[in-house]
């Protein structure tokens, strides 16, 4: 495949991995949270930074649209979008996967564990295209 229909690709990958977490966080992970009897679990604690996760998924979303854009009108973005965005969903996915090691202990909550793993792996994948985009950008071009 030739780089430029690689870099067409990308936003469109990162962006189905970025909602499919939010959707798997929002309508697997929440419920389930509530559903597990642990004693002495926190899930209101739990639940608000879930909701925080999935609404800064949403800004990185924003920035994935971004990207479509400016690969469609064959421009360049800004490198300090694709380290934010690249780093913003590597964090994302460091701090799910402390819930999702934390949810594995729990008994009968194996499909959310596996859910919430899955959403660690998301994460991680679209946070490697991000900055698999940033070096296949086009070069600048200079004019004098």
């Amino acid at each position: 495949m030739k780089s430029e229909t690689i870099r067409n690709c990308i936003p469109y990958t990162g962006t189905g991995l970025v909602i499919l977490t939010a959707l798997i966080l929002a309508f697997i992970i929440i419920p389930g949270l509530f559903a597990d009897k642990t004693p002495g679990l926190q899930s209101g604690a739990a639940v608000e930074m879930i909701i925080v996760t999935i609404i800064l998924h949403l800004l990185i979303c924003y920035a994935f649209r971004e990207m479509i854009i400016v690969n469609k009108r064959g421009g360049r973005l800004k490198k300090i979008v694709f380290i934010i965005t690249g780093i913003g969903l590597l964090m994302s996915g460091l701090f799910l996967s402390d819930g999702a090691f934390a949810m594995s202990g729990h008994a009968n909550m194996q499909f959310v564990a596996i859910s919430w793993f899955i959403c660690v792996a998301n994460d991680v994948i679209a946070g490697i295209l991000v900055f698999i985009a940033l070096f296949l950008q086009p070069k600048k071009v200079v004019t004098k």
